[in-house]
């Protein structure tokens, strides 16, 4: 099992989560989207992923200090950032449109 630390924005509060599906795509750093009592919600990954043993004694303490309670609940995806806005897209386009059609030719 791989766990993560992730911080709420909406409260400043840390909590644990399942990573184990995602193990490989999730960094420290990345908005993740994480099931909760209340439904989905986004935070920000405060720690790598980190590997536990499901059975070992400590986890059931890590778990205690956290104030998290078994079954953990998961992250189910990465919000990643696009590299570009909307805005930035449409005039690329456009330009690129104007440089092989001509102005006389775009309608916009």
């Amino acid at each position: 099992m791989y766990i993560i630390l992730v911080e709420h924005r909406e409260n400043g509060q840390r909590y644990l989560f399942d990573c184990t599906n995602l193990k490989d795509v999730v960094k420290m750093g990345d908005t993740v989207i994480c099931q909760t009592i209340q439904g989905h919600c986004t935070g920000k990954a405060v720690t790598s992923p980190i590997r536990v043993e499901a059975g070992d004694a400590s986890l059931a303490s890590l778990f205690k200090l956290c104030g998290a309670y078994l079954p953990i609940k998961q992250i189910i995806g990465v919000q990643r950032k696009s590299e570009l806005s909307e805005e930035e897209k449409e005039r690329i386009a456009k330009e690129w449109l104007r440089a092989r059609l001509g102005d006389e030719d775009l309608p916009f």
